[in-house]
């Protein structure tokens, strides 16, 4: 029986198209998961398969010793055939156990960092231990080939031992969400939904999506859905405070993972926008965030057209399929919106075209799943 000890701690496990799927597709596999996380303010898949065992900690930074204690006595029984640990936070619960196990390491990269852009000792020592750990792993699963090189680059690492896997989820079965927003908010036919959907900050032009959108054609609804539950004085409570609701809604009650495409489904135009901002993640992470970005990969697989920030991934994209516009700023979006509804059709059609050919998850993860049966089955 193959085992995969699973070391994640990110608060995306029930909304990240790469890991709810990932798991899942390892779980058909057969493999057997414990499933490392820590607790947050999130709900674990409502349908974890039955061959996957969570395992909650307290806080990555300072339950090495304990995950340690638990795979010991658990490899003891039934030896782990791998590890695989997501992002530096991973690998620093996981690296120590490959150390003195010697169980292959398995390295999947969500988010890129890079060492000119770490401002504290902290983030340089879980880089230093993201170096260490990258180097030592057998295979690396990322999203694309130009955020492999960045990460080789960064790290000093073989292109060959690197595989692919955008950040989307499968092809999509019937929602039956074709009104879903429409019906929520009472949003009548003859107004175009326009959806900001994911991770809504700074970062991703909050405050000035909001104020631009009150300046658009009647024709227009802005439609924001969020994870993130506004609290009493907090930047969502804000914003929603300032809005009109002819103008903007805000959606903020999270649907199951299997059932999140009914939000999309229900749009008409699909917002990926990221700004670049001056912290970790957000600088030249974002810069090159190409098919890691999952509000693309989600309206692609719906065929909504897009709307996009003016980033070099997104523009040769659209010189591609012509699936979406690119604009400079918050304020042009509104000029982007008034493109001819044939030409947005168009769009979306293309979008779809996209979703086939690059980034259907079904598709992708065949490489990754012969990847790992390789590494297994090289094993003693």
């Amino acid at each position: 029986m193959t085992r995969c000890l699973y070391c994640h701690f990110w608060a995306d496990i029930d909304s990240s198209p790469t890991q709810s799927g990932l798991i899942r597709a390892l779980a058909d596999e057969g493999i057997e998961i414990d499933l490392v996380y820590e607790t947050r303010d999130f709900l674990l898949p409502p349908c974890l398969p039955e061959n996957v065992r969570p395992f909650r900690v307290d806080n990555w930074r300072d339950c090495a010793e304990e995950v340690m204690a638990y795979v010991v006595k658990e490899h003891f029984d039934r030896q782990y055939s791998f590890i695989l640990a997501v992002d530096a936070q991973g690998l620093a619960v996981a690296l120590p156990i490959e150390k003195q196990m010697g169980i292959p390491l398995v390295f999947l990269s969500c988010e890129l960092t890079f060492r000119d852009e770490l401002e504290n000792s902290i983030d340089h020592a879980l880089k230093d231990i993201e170096i260490e750990g990258t180097q030592r792993s057998s295979l690396i699963i990322i999203q694309d080939k130009e955020r492999g090189r960045l990460l080789a680059e960064e790290n000093g690492l073989d292109m060959g031992k690197f595989v692919f896997l955008p950040n989307a989820p499968g092809d999509k079965s019937p929602t039956g969400g074709e009104n879903y927003l429409r019906l929520k908010f009472g949003i009548p036919p003859q107004k175009k939904i326009v959806l900001h959907a994911g991770s809504f900050d700074a970062w991703t032009y909050g405050q000035e999506l909001v104020e631009s959108a009150h300046m658009w054609d009647n024709g227009f609804i802005l439609v924001i859905h969020t994870r993130q539950i506004p609290h009493q004085g907090d930047f969502m409570s804000k914003l929603i405070d300032q809005c009109d609701p002819e103008k903007v809604l805000f959606s903020s009650q999270p649907l199951p993972f299997d059932e999140y495409g009914r939000i999309i489904e229900s749009c008409d135009i699909g917002l990926v926008l990221y700004k670049i901002f001056p912290t970790k993640y957000t600088q030249k992470n974002l810069f090159h965030i190409g098919l890691s970005s999952g509000k693309l990969s989600y309206f692609a697989r719906h065929a909504k057209p897009l709307v996009a920030s003016n980033l070099p991934g997104f523009r040769r994209l659209f010189s591609i399929y012509n699936n979406g516009i690119c604009v400079s700023s918050i304020e042009a979006i509104h000029d982007a919106l008034l493109t001819d509804s044939s030409q947005m059709m168009t769009m979306g059609k293309n979008n779809r075209l996209f979703f086939e050919e690059q980034l259907d998850f079904g598709k992708n993860i065949a490489a990754v799943l012969r990847k790992i049966k390789a590494l297994v089955s090289s094993l003693p």
